[in-house]
């Protein structure tokens, strides 16, 4: 009996095992995604404020 126990305690670890390792799988994507959004914001915003830049030079001309 005590055999069969510790066969399913170890499969019962093993799984465990594989689902967190599953969930950081997962969240590397996230994670890299989450960058992605945050770098073309940045973008965006500096685009914006070069073409505000460009219309007060333009203005005073």
């Amino acid at each position: 009996m005590s055999n069969l126990r510790r066969v399913l305690e170890r499969q019962e670890r093993e799984e465990e095992e594989i689902r967190h390792r599953r969930a950081e799988e997962d969240r590397e994507p996230d994670e890299e995604e989450e960058e992605i959004v945050v770098a073309v914001c940045m973008l965006n915003e500096s685009r914006q404020h070069h073409r505000r830049c460009g219309l007060n030079v333009d203005r005073h001309r």
